[in-house]
């Protein structure tokens, strides 16, 4: 009977210490509120009232994964690139192994600040570590794509200033997005670029806002650019993405 009783003690507090656990990794009471709140927020891209939601949370439950994972993107929505990697930081100490999407966007707080060395472990580490199913192996282009990004623009940075500031082509060419890589075809008339704008292979943005990367093409009428046209989606066809067929390097 006494063996018994102490086995019933023990597997209580087991119990118990699990449940505890799992309180503190997630969110329950006024802090789950506040993370729900600062979660539809950061959705609506209303990313200052979101940090201050999602600070909450963590002040109330300072282990709450889920709210230091929300908090760390509104941050980086919001261009707060250094309290970005505070929060990014704090759960990869609380939970290494929580969904390494977390581990791209603190790529990405390091990037925008010019980290390339950090920039590019943490990019290496998302690779190790996220899903590599069909449907998000598109995500390994990207990350792949980041670190090449990183890498040859810091050695860009340490190049000598050559060539005169970029001058938009107007809103028929440009977008509101990104678009880079601009190159001439030989004949001089075809310009090819990349652009994360809205297109019919990229129809979800992510957290910059942005697409994924497509390749365009405009045709040169007269002296003007036509509109582009959409030529391929680089992630499909990743050696395309730099110099698309007969381009060469604008100059």
């Amino acid at each position: 009977m006494r063996f018994e009783c102490l086995l019933f003690a023990l597997l209580c507090a087991m119990l118990f210490t699990q449940l505890n656990a799992q309180k503190k990794g997630s969110g329950t009471g006024i802090a789950l509120q506040y993370y729900e709140q600062g979660k539809k927020l950061n959705e609506d891209g209303k990313y200052a009232d979101a940090i201050t939601a999602l600070r909450k949370a963590v002040g109330v439950n300072k282990e709450y994964e889920d709210a230091w994972n929300q908090l760390g993107s509104a941050l980086l929505n919001n261009g707060n690139y250094a309290e970005g990697i505070e929060a990014f930081t704090q759960l990869e100490k609380l939970n290494p192994n929580y969904w390494a999407w977390f581990y791209y966007q603190m790529a990405q707080c390091h990037e925008n600040l010019n980290h390339t060395d950090e920039a590019v472990r943490l990019y290496a580490v998302f690779l190790e570590k996220y899903s590599r199913d069909a449907d998000r192996i598109n995500f390994h282009h990207q990350a792949k794509y980041r670190i090449a990004y990183v890498k040859g623009r810091a050695e860009l940075l340490k190049m000598p200033k050559t060539m005169k500031e970029p001058v938009s082509l107007g809103s028929v060419v440009n977008s509101p997005s990104d678009d880079y890589f601009p190159q001439i075809d030989p004949t001089g008339t075809k310009l090819y670029f990349t652009s994360q704008r809205k297109s019919r292979f990229s129809q979800k943005a992510g957290t910059d806002g942005n697409y994924m990367e497509d390749v365009y093409y405009a045709q040169l009428q007269g002296d003007k650019w036509a509109e582009p046209t959409l030529l391929l989606n680089p992630s499909t066809h990743p050696t395309t993405m730099a110099r698309p067929p007969s381009a060469v390097t604008a100059r």
